[in-house]
């Protein structure tokens, strides 16, 4: 995801997300996250490992889960791409999550939660993580979505970030086929999304456009 914030001062993020499915109900993550703003000493890059366990399902399809993961300042590695970064640290967060989508006329629609707490290391406050997500598919190629984030201090709540994320997101249907020579075989489009985030509790910040292209492999 590559995006660019509208405010005083600019800032470009770059992320690489990627998930495997290790079994049926087991997911490895990792995420590699690259932050720019200005001054450009100031530059972050981390890298974080994720492993989720689905551990129950509902009979209406509904999901819990547990998630575990891990980000580590990337930056220290090479030199600290030009500076020290207090806030920059190791972080290991816990979370909680279930999900449930239902049918109507009108499409498909799903919601999500989470809950978790984050530990962060030289002494940093901890933080409690939430999240809300909602979306609707009112057809197969298009996919509205509003995402909530909050990341709560521990020791000073007055300092939390809520940050709303609403997006659209596009798949690039109908597949592409085999040519009549050669046996048909199903090919998984790619899906262009488009959204805004803005911090809601901090709404000086500006806001953060980002264009994001998600993969099947």
């Amino acid at each position: 995801m590559t995006g660019g914030a509208i405010a005083t001062s600019t800032e470009q993020q770059t992320q690489f997300f990627a998930e495997y499915g290790l079994r049926d109900t087991t997911t490895l993550g990792l995420t590699v996250f690259g932050k720019y703003p200005e001054p450009s000493e100031q530059s972050e890059l981390r890298i974080g490992i994720h492993v989720r366990q689905r551990v129950w399902q509902g009979e209406a399809g509904d999901v819990a889960s547990l998630q575990l993961r891990g980000e580590f300042p990337a930056e220290r590695w090479l030199g600290d791409l030009g500076g020290p970064r207090p806030f920059s640290v190791t972080e290991i967060t816990a979370t909680g999550l279930y999900g449930r989508g239902w049918q109507s006329d009108w499409g498909n629609s799903f919601v999500a939660v989470e809950a978790g707490g984050q530990v962060r290391a030289e002494g940093l406050d901890d933080e409690i993580e939430l999240a809300f997500d909602i979306g609707h598919r009112p057809m197969r190629s298009l996919l509205g979505l509003v995402q909530t984030r909050a990341e709560i201090p521990i020791s000073d709540p007055s300092t939390a970030t809520i940050k709303v994320r609403p997006s659209v997101a596009w798949t690039f249907w109908p597949w592409i086929g085999a040519n009549e020579k050669k046996p048909r075989t199903l090919r998984t489009p790619p899906t262009l999304q488009i959204g805004a985030e803005i911090d809601i509790a901090n709404p000086d910040d500006g806001v953060l456009l980002g264009v994001s292209l998600w993969k099947s492999f």
